[in-house]
């Protein structure tokens, strides 16, 4: 992966006195799934609106596959693909005439590409049926055709598996994936964050219109790394933890300790507390989930916030 495609810098929304959105910055490289994450009302429908020219910014700079958005937005875009929100669609034409309409507006797509993509999303047999029959999974997988038209090199999808069954999600991740190993870069909103975890390269963490975490996701797993300890005398023993240097944190769960603290010193751990007469009957590393990684970010920004 080489060459950044998206360049956000300093992007900031206020709607009246409300702020939506503060100094965002951010990039985006060639190929790579970057996963755009955040709780509802963070920000991430704005921001894709933003890059994508649906509303205007308060202030900031926002540059597409190199160009800058304020000076031939309208040529750029036709190198991209979006599904903002739920796909519309007119009910009343079928799922293959409803690509053709949109293939009209994006200046003519050869057929041979419409029927390629309704397979490939897993509509073929049911390309000629009125979309007013479609399944909510059904017209996500339209949606995502009609974004993949214009074969873009930069694909934003705002929860992509929205109604579909388990194995409707793997098969649109497994796409996502083929996309990526095409170069294609993909921009992806999802609250399934497990999804995330086995999709995305990076990911970026919103919370409040701000930024807070962003990384490589084995990165930021790393980061929040934590030693899970039981022992008698709880309370001496997150008082005595909290005195090491390279501990970050301490809290209790239940009949453990949860120690932030790299998983490489459990060893230094037990003999910390073994020095105090406190003899551990499990110390073993807790293993970090995206989902577990961005709770915890997004519930300490709000304590930090009150």
């Amino acid at each position: 992966m080489n060459g950044v495609v998206l360049r956000v810098e300093g992007l900031t929304k206020f709607y009246g006195p409300v702020r939506a959105l503060h100094d965002l910055t951010l990039s985006v490289r060639r190929g790579e799934v970057y996963g755009f994450l955040g709780p509802n009302g963070a920000g991430k429908t704005t921001t894709v609106s933003l890059i994508l020219g649906l509303i205007r910014p308060t202030a900031g700079r926002i540059e597409l596959l190199g160009h800058d958005t304020r000076r031939g937005r309208r040529k750029v875009l036709r190198r991209v693909g979006a599904i903002v929100e739920r796909p519309a669609f007119y009910p009343h034409l079928s799922g293959a005439d409803n690509l053709r309409v949109a293939a009209w507006e994006l200046g003519g797509v050869p057929e041979v590409r419409i029927t390629q993509l309704l397979e490939r999303v897993g509509l073929a047999d049911r390309a000629d049926d009125k979309v007013k029959g479609y399944s909510t999974g059904m017209v996500q997988r339209l949606g995502l055709a009609a974004a993949l038209l214009n074969e873009p090199e930069l694909l934003f999808l705002d929860e992509p598996t929205s109604g579909l069954d388990p194995a409707g999600q793997a098969e649109i991740r497994a796409l996502i994936r083929e996309l990526a190993e095409e170069g294609v870069t993909v921009f992806l909103c999802s609250h399934l964050l497990h999804e995330v975890e086995q999709v995305c390269h990076r990911v970026g963490i919103l919370n409040k219109g701000e930024l807070i975490a962003e990384g490589a996701v084995e990165e930021l797993l790393r980061r929040k790394e934590v030693i899970q300890v039981r022992v008698a005398d709880l309370e001496r023993a997150a008082a005595l933890l909290r005195r090491l240097a390279w501990v970050q944190g301490v809290r209790r769960e239940d009949d453990r300790l949860l120690v932030e603290a790299p998983i490489a010193r459990s060893a230094e751990v037990n003999a910390a507390l073994a020095r105090q007469g406190l003899y551990a009957s499990e110390i073993r590393p807790l293993e970090t989930t995206l989902e577990a990684f961005f709770l915890q970010v997004t519930q300490e920004e709000a304590d930090n916030g009150s």
